[in-house]
């Protein structure tokens, strides 16, 4: 008789049991033959299924034992069937019963026998009927068989019958499996909820949580076992909430509540170092928490539960961590009265925040949800903002009488406060973090009382970042330190530290260093926030910072960005992703109405290279770079009869772009005084004229300036490329004219010199020149460059390294005269007649008449007998011979008649 038979024929025994069988039971005193039935049809269904499961494999070699041990299950079964004849006591059912049980055992042995009944669905069917063997024997033997099988590939689908392996892990404690066996199961049951997307919500759960309740609070249950039962009851509520309804959730989590042991229990093992179950039982306790408030159902005592979450800020454990990040969450959406209301638990928020400051990348979720929370409640918190320090030792000391000299110094440890750990994090290298970190600076940020503070760490903070990125060069470097030095910081101070005060020159400063990053590190400085910052500094900052801001704005858009960037839209993400974004681009628009030159220079600069990006790389748009400041006046007034020309003025040793050309010697204040330029020249010219102002460093020592000090040559060929860029000397633009200062005029041969070696037919600034003017330039070496280096100042300063080209007949100076002259452009000279302050109580005629009047058939000088050389710049009205004088020579170049308003 083939298998498939022999199992039809099984499956077809239909017959009514005697009265005598009726009787039967396993257990003399036990339960009603009414309960013995269905024990009766349960171990039919097992040998039924084990006998279908395995009548698939072939009866040929290896295959022949299992087959064999199968028929014999068949006559066993038969010899049950025949118990009306058989039977005459109850010992022989259970005789019976023992001689199937025991072949059950011994048919697990087979590995054929093993994967034929995994396969088939008969290890689903030993878990089902594992419930229903009452008999301790019977469950010992369908126990030893599940384990026999438990290594088998697929039996991890049958186990994720959540509701028949409950039954399994209850009994698995009493079972007398042998180590290996007990493994195996063990193993499993780990694999289980690898397969979470296979696993049914069971028919009675809250049956299901009780054992699986049992499970957690058993002593003898393994570690694995109750990690099993741990993340399954949490599967089961997730599969109530989300498969079951309202009734069936409600019914499953009362169960779970109510029982104290389980969560006494769940509330232990969390703080269990380095146990595996730290993590699961932290999670279903949040569940637990998190699916209570949502079906409004009553927790005992949930203050404890509070302290509970905020006592996991001190376990270190990443998965502890984690739970209790999203456990605040939780508390922040739902209850955020109480959690504003608690000082321990924003203690313990921030304790948890601190714990992952400078963690790596393996925890996001901790600080993504502890981010959400202070965005959430930013407004609320009041304590720990700032960095403080806990001086262990000082406190140790506090009780001498004897003062120990910086015993808060030793072993003291930063506690970084919010600011400090936002900021950080919005550095992340995962985007939710940053995100919300940004948000949550922005929120804290926007705060009347602690905005200031807020804005300064941040600044800080992202100087810092952008200082350690690789790439940066000493003109950054230098620019990062000066700021700090000017902030009183440290390397080791953070930004957010109690002891940093605010100043508006600091955020000044850190906005003009950033001003040098933005240019060079564009999309790394939009990806870690710096555009959020940059909103909010221009929104709430006095007039000197917002034209820092718009210069910062500029250099972003003058970035070499390519048509693939997604951070190429700088204008759409300030304006449209950042708060107060919107408010600063539209006072940059109005450029126009402000009345600062030096603010108006930077919004137009900013307005023109936003409006560049827009149009194609071929379209020609000017862009001006860091270092080039347009002029732009806010009269309309202008000459209609001049030819439209660029004028750019350069200016000398210890300049300003703005400051030097301002017309009120007598103002201390450099950048907010009128400059001729704009008040004198521009109504002179076309209103299609271009004036341009080059900025540079031009401290006369090194320390005086935040950017390193370059040689000439160094700092000609990159303000040559600026001007490119700004479209200044192109062969279908109009003529230029320099108007310089000082060293300014030495920078402009050097200039031009090499914009002859390297012209092109896009770009030829030599030939585009008509025309330079000099005002006080040594052309043949300077009469300071010696007091510079003498021996009573040398120890004070440490000279610029372009000083020592200025030195009388410097072989450099010459040659690069002679290269000059062989240009053949016309220059008007003006040379001082009176000696300057020069600071350390030192007077002194700086550049010599003979050193001022170049000499050549092209060149024009004038010695101005009461100027000295800080002076002879700054005209004061249009009958000044310092600007009749330069107005005259611009119109000579030009080739027209004297056209002034």
């Amino acid at each position: 008789m083939s298998l498939r038979r022999f199992a039809r024929c099984l499956g077809h025994v239909r017959r009514l049991p005697s009265r005598r069988e009726r009787q039967f039971s396993s257990v003399r005193e036990g339960p009603s033959a009414g309960a013995a039935r269905p024990r009766r049809q349960w171990m039919r269904m097992v040998v039924l299924g084990i006998v279908v499961g395995t009548a698939g494999v072939a009866i040929t070699g290896d295959n022949q034992r299992s087959a064999m041990a199968v028929l014999s299950l068949g006559r066993v079964l038969t010899e049950v069937m025949r118990e009306k004849q058989g039977a005459n006591d109850v010992s022989d059912c259970v005789s019976m019963e023992e001689r199937i049980a025991a072949i059950l055992a011994t048919m697990a042995q087979e590995q054929t026998f093993r994967q034929a009944l995994v396969a088939h669905g008969g290890l689903r069917v030993l878990l089902q009927a594992l419930p229903h063997a009452t008999d301790s024997i019977l469950q010992q033997r369908i126990i030893e068989a599940i384990a026999s099988v438990a290594a088998t590939t697929g039996a991890e689908v049958a186990l994720g019958d959540l509701e028949a392996t409950s039954h399994l892990v209850q009994l698995l404690p009493k079972a007398q499996l042998s180590l290996f066996d007990r493994l195996k199961v063990d193993m499993a049951l780990q694999n289980v909820h690898e397969h979470r997307d296979a696993l049914m919500l069971p028919s009675d759960a809250p049956a299901t949580i009780v054992r699986l309740a049992a499970t957690v609070t058993a002593r003898d249950a393994t570690p694995d076992e109750r990690k099993f039962a741990v993340q399954s009851l949490e599967t089961v509520l997730h599969l109530c909430e989300s498969q079951g309804g309202d009734t069936i959730l409600d019914a499953a989590l009362t169960a779970a509540l109510a029982n104290a042991a389980l969560l006494a229990t769940l509330r232990e093992l969390v703080r269990i170092p380095q146990s595996p179950l730290q993590g699961p039982a932290a999670e279903l306790l949040v569940s637990l928490y998190r699916l209570s408030r949502l079906q409004r159902i009553a927790l005992h005592q949930p203050a404890s539960w509070l302290d509970e979450f905020a006592a996991w800020a001190a376990v270190e454990s990443p998965a502890v961590h984690e739970a209790a990040a999203r456990a605040w969450h939780l508390v922040a959406k739902t209850d955020p009265a109480v959690l504003l209301a608690s000082k321990p638990a924003q203690a313990a928020l921030l304790q948890l925040a601190r714990a992952t400051f400078r963690a790596p990348a393996a925890t996001p979720a901790v600080q993504m949800h502890i981010c959400a929370v202070v965005s959430a409640l930013g407004d609320g918190f009041r304590d720990g903002l700032e960095t403080t320090v806990d001086s262990p030792m000082s406190r140790v000391f506090s009780h001498l009488d004897l003062p120990i000299a910086d015993a808060d110094e030793l072993d003291a440890t930063p506690l970084f406060g919010w600011v400090d750990v936002l900021t950080q994090w919005s550095f992340h290298g995962t985007s939710a973090v940053r995100a919300n970190a940004i948000q949550s600076l922005t929120h804290l940020a926007l705060r009347s009382d602690t905005s200031r503070r807020v804005l300064q760490a941040w600044l800080l903070g992202l100087l810092r970042e952008l200082f350690a990125a690789q790439g940066t060069d000493a003109t950054e470097r230098r620019a990062v330190q000066e700021v700090e030095v000017l902030a009183n910081m440290t390397a080791e101070t953070a930004p957010g530290h109690v002891r940093v005060a605010y100043s508006d020159g600091v955020v000044e400063a850190g906005m003009a260093a950033l001003a040098i990053l933005a240019e060079k590190h564009a999309p790394e400085f939009i990806w870690k926030g710096g555009v959020d910052l940059l909103a909010l500094v221009a929104i709430s900052s006095p007039p000197a910072v917002k034209a820092q801001c718009a210069r910062v704005l500029a250099n972003l858009a003058a970035y070499p960005w390519t048509p693939q960037d997604p951070e190429r839209d700088v204008q759409r993400i300030f304006v449209k992703e950042t708060t107060g974004g919107s408010l600063f681009f539209d006072e940059i628009a109005h450029w126009q109405e402000e009345p600062n030159v030096n603010i108006r220079s930077n919004y137009f600069r900013a307005a023109t290279n936003l409006a560049a990006l827009q149009t194609s790389p071929e379209g020609g748009a000017a862009v001006y770079h860091e270092g080039i400041h347009p002029i732009v006046a806010q009269s309309t007034a202008a000459a209609p009869t001049m030819p439209p020309v660029d004028v750019v003025f350069v200016h000398g040793l210890r300049g300003h772009p703005f400051g030097t050309w301002r017309s009120d010697m007598a103002s201390t204040d450099m950048v907010n005084s009128p400059i001729w330029p704009e008040a004198l020249l521009a109504p002179d010219l076309s209103a299609s004229s271009r004036l341009v102002t080059l900025g540079y460093e031009a401290g006369m020592v090194t320390w005086s300036s935040p950017w390193p000090s370059l040689t000439l040559p160094e700092r000609a060929q990159i303000m040559l490329s600026s001007l490119q860029a700004a479209r200044i000397g192109c062969p279908n633009g109009p003529p230029v004219v320099f108007v310089t200062h000082s060293m300014g005029g030495l920078l402009v041969k050097e200039m031009l010199v090499l914009a002859r070696a390297q012209a092109t037919d896009d770009f030829n600034l030599a030939a585009q020149t008509a025309g330079v003017v000099f005002m006080a330039v040594p052309h043949f070496g300077a009469n300071l460059s010696s007091n510079v280096n003498a021996r009573a100042i040398r120890t004070l300063i440490q000279a610029h390294p372009a000083t020592k080209d200025l030195s009388a007949q410097a072989p450099h100076l010459l040659a690069l005269h002679k290269a000059y002259e062989a240009l053949g452009i016309p220059s008007l000279s003006l040379g001082e007649g009176q000696p300057a302050p020069l600071g350390l109580g030192v007077r002194s005629m700086v550049v010599l008449p003979e050193s001022a009047n170049p000499g050549g058939p092209l060149d024009e000088f004038h010695l101005l007998a009461t100027t000295d050389h800080m002076d002879i710049c700054k005209p004061e009205t249009k009958d000044d011979p310092r600007y009749a004088l330069v107005h005259a020579f611009l119109v000579r170049c030009l080739g027209g008649g004297d056209n002034r308003g």
